[in-house]
């Protein structure tokens, strides 16, 4: 095949975890090969990381991955995915694009500068590596986001249109199917809406299917899902953001 797809899970994190093992299962059946996991390292400020049992069920799932290595249904990719998830320090609010969650919306360089770092420190203390790829919450950061990701060393961001190869400077137009769940209407529009944009974006050679683990809590959207899963692994091979490189 020579379209292809890149397909995320966004929000991972101890807090989730019943949610994207059930996420999992799920895209196993529908025959999901790789996947990127994008990794919160605080979610919403919960100080999750003091709640051991919680904690290893995470670390104990992640450790799963590890070693099963290649032998695994699916093969996972893992990304730095903001710190917090949540804007903090800032009076200025992205209400109108998200529920608050804008992390490096409004952050100043240094600001950025040390939650990159103190992201990095807490995902190899998960991962015992380095990420090289960092996905910005909601896909929404200011201009000085990715000079602080060259330096850092990271190869790969993206926002809600493009995807960013930092060592080449290249930029690819990658649309992306991503469903919302924060309201009734916003989950049937959602749910419509992602249907006709695979049909719509079918020609592409690559696009992007993103969810988050809210969106298996609700029968209607897992099955707006599956179908648009399944429809474009019928027609698309199923690649990792590292193989862009």
């Amino acid at each position: 095949m020579s379209k292809k797809v890149l397909i995320s899970l966004h929000d991972v994190s101890p807090f989730h975890l019943k949610r994207i093992q059930k996420a999992e299962r799920l895209l196993a059946q529908w025959g999901v090969t790789k996947i990127s996991y994008l990794f919160i390292p605080d979610y919403h400020q919960n100080n999750l990381y003091l709640d051991e049992a919680l904690l290893s069920g995470f670390n104990h799932w992640v450790r799963q991955k590890q070693e099963n290595g290649g032998r695994a249904q699916i093969q996972v990719e893992w990304v730095l995915h903001g710190y917090f998830h949540l804007e903090t320090g800032t009076k200025k609010k992205s209400k109108f694009l998200t529920a608050g969650e804008g992390e490096f919306l409004f952050l100043s360089p240094s600001d950025i500068d040390e939650r990159v770092r103190e992201g990095k420190r807490v995902f190899n203390d998960f991962f015992h590596c380095f990420p090289d790829m960092f996905v910005a919450p909601a896909w929404l950061f200011n201009e000085h986001l990715i000079p602080v990701l060259k330096k850092h060393r990271f190869c790969i961001t993206e926002d809600h249109s493009f995807i960013y190869l930092l060592e080449k400077n290249k930029t690819l137009r990658v649309p992306v199917i991503t469903w919302a769940t924060r309201t009734p209407f916003r989950r049937y529009t959602s749910q419509v809406g992602c249907l006709l944009l695979s049909w719509w974006w079918g020609g592409r050679d690559l696009v992007r299917v993103a969810m988050h683990p809210f969106d298996f809590d609700h029968s209607s959207t897992i099955k707006s899902i599956e179908k648009v899963i399944t429809d474009v692994l019928a027609k698309r091979k199923n690649i990792l953001y590292n193989e862009l490189q």
